[in-house]
């Protein structure tokens, strides 16, 4: 939660949002994995934005079997002091299995 911005724009909502979203997710799964499998970078003035392919697989909790998800991820990173954070997260599932 540290890398997002406090003014984040996210498919979930706002920071807080987000947060709600990833707790849920980790007191239900047993297993998290999420690979980047493409990314193309671009930079407009304080902005740095990405955008890609993503592959996710868990296990939801008191189950045996992994699911595996492809979508599209698009991340915008804004400079904060000599840093960057995430002022924008968007993703969208493709297929499942």
């Amino acid at each position: 939660m540290a890398l997002l911005d406090e003014g984040l724009q996210a498919d979930a909502g706002g920071k807080s949002e987000l947060r709600r979203e990833y707790d849920a997710l980790f007191k239900g799964t047993d297993l998290r994995h999420v690979k980047i499998l493409s990314m193309n970078w671009s930079r407009d003035g304080e902005f740095i934005r990405g955008e890609g392919r993503y592959r996710s697989t868990h296990m939801r909790k008191g189950e045996t079997l992994l699911r595996t998800q492809d979508g599209q991820v698009r991340v915008e990173f804004v400079r904060r002091g000599n840093g960057a954070l995430i002022s924008e997260l968007h993703y969208l599932a493709g297929g499942r299995s």
